[in-house]
């Protein structure tokens, strides 16, 4: 019922909310994937605005729960480029932790935006 209720309020949540839903699945190991699907969605939109935390967190959950969400994946990726100064080691390992059980593809896309914006 509570996944239920958060999917029909989803888009009037914030980056800290999408983020705590997410990292509160992964740690009691729950992916109700209706819910986490309306996540990855609405993140898609939103994640422009996210704090450096709020990245990291959300992208170790898809990872934790393995569910890896490969456009919502290499948006966060590109997004977390941008501000990386900002990002703590602990968000800076986080991130690297979660983009390694991702496959191939998700890994080539956070490896050649890190490479672009170190090349910058």
């Amino acid at each position: 019922a509570t996944a239920a209720q958060a999917i029909t309020r989803i888009q009037e949540f914030c980056g800290q909310e999408f983020s705590n839903i997410a990292w509160a699945l992964a740690v009691l190991l729950l992916a109700p994937m209706p819910l986490l699907d309306a996540i990855a969605a609405e993140s898609l939109k939103k994640s422009q605005q996210w704090r450096p935390q709020e990245l990291a967190n959300t992208v170790w959950a898809f990872a934790k729960l393995g569910v890896p969400d490969l456009p919502l994946l290499e948006s966060i990726s590109a997004q977390a480029l941008r501000p990386i100064s900002s990002f703590s080691d602990r968000e800076i390992a986080n991130m690297a932790w979660a983009y390694s059980p991702c496959g191939e593809a998700a890994r080539r896309v956070a490896c050649e935006d890190a490479a672009a914006a170190l090349a910058s």
